[in-house]
């Protein structure tokens, strides 16, 4: 990977080492889309370029590798009264974290999807199929020695 940001600061020091999160898929509504907690984010870092502090990059991968199989199935209310449904699969998401600075590799682990992300609400033709996702707060617990641990330097 490219260095996302080679005039930064190094993953160096005390924490808290601000992150930027990138879903690199379109299975999660932007509803449910993965999220680092707000102190862990260097967008919500104020001054006009955030990104200039950021010291992390998680990367979130569907996992086509993963053998997905059908968990439950969305059901949904047409205006006209009938039901239409779509599938619930299980899935995997891999996380590749990255040096903002250098591009450098420091960890990557995979999560199982656990939230059920059929939509409350689908207007048009409900169909499809919808993935579970992980949860927030499983990622945090897993990203937490990287983002709060003092690093060398």
């Amino acid at each position: 990977m490219r260095p996302y940001n080679p005039d930064g600061p190094a993953y160096a020091g005390a924490p808290v080492h601000l992150a930027a999160l990138f879903v690199m898929h379109s299975y999660a509504p932007g509803e449910l889309e993965s999220e680092l907690p707000v102190e862990w984010q260097s967008q919500r870092h104020p001054g006009m370029y955030p990104q200039q502090y950021t010291q992390l990059v998680v990367c979130e991968y569907f996992d086509d590798d993963y053998p997905s199989k059908k968990v439950d199935t969305c059901t949904y209310n047409t205006s006209t009264g009938d039901k239409q449904t779509a599938e619930l699969r299980s899935a995997r998401f891999t996380y590749r974290i990255f040096e903002a600075k250098t591009g450098k590799q420091v960890s990557r682990f995979s999560l199982p999807g656990t939230v059920n992300s059929c939509r409350a609400v689908v207007y048009g033709a409900a169909g499809g199929t919808y993935y579970r996702l992980v949860l927030n707060d499983e990622l945090t617990a897993r990203l937490r020695p990287l983002v709060m641990a003092r690093r060398p330097g």
